[in-house]
């Protein structure tokens, strides 16, 4: 759970009693757990630092570059018709993996021409791209070879995080059987 920091000044030559603000967003990734804060009085001519207001958590599928806008609302209890608006953006950062590419390697149990071959035993290599700021955690590829005549010796890889920008290979060994 995130919450923020957020300084309110009051600009008036009177104090600003019974402060109420509320928050509010258009982006599908934020959930807000509270979006109303009781502010009390802001004196006159004051800025006073509110801490751990408005807490919320953010999805897992975020994307990365999303900027959120979030909304502001101020009013005073005793007079809900006068309202302050301000907004702030910002921008989420996060993993972006995808598969760069995959080759078949068949040099050591085959006949070194990058195709699975009946009969074959060979290495399915997979890239791994992070084109995001964050680097992810760690991962499990999983393959699940669909067709019976091909056999996974290791269906499931563990990786260590790939860096922001970076990249990481995952290996499968297969066998394909002589009868396909």
């Amino acid at each position: 759970s995130i919450s923020l920091d957020i300084a309110f000044i009051n600009p008036e030559e009177m104090d600003a009693e019974d402060v109420l603000a509320s928050i509010s967003t258009h982006s599908p990734y934020i959930t807000f757990t509270d979006t109303l804060a009781f502010l009390g009085t802001i004196p006159a001519q004051e800025n006073i630092l509110f801490e751990g207001l408005f807490p919320f958590t953010v999805s897992d599928s975020i994307p990365g570059n999303h900027i959120i806008t979030f909304n502001i609302t101020t009013w005073l209890q005793q007079d809900q018709q006068e309202s302050w608006q301000s907004a702030f953006n910002t921008v989420a950062y996060a993993p972006q993996l995808s598969i760069k590419s995959s080759m078949v390697l068949d040099a050591q149990h085959g006949n070194n021409n990058g195709i699975l071959d009946p009969g074959e035993t060979a290495t399915l290599r997979f890239i791994i791209e992070n084109k995001g700021q964050l680097a992810s955690d760690e991962l499990t590829m999983i393959l699940d070879a669909a067709h019976p005549f091909v056999l996974s010796d290791n269906s499931q890889v563990q990786l260590q995080p790939v860096a922001a920008q970076g990249q990481r290979h995952a290996d499968f060994q297969v066998t394909v059987n002589e009868r396909i």
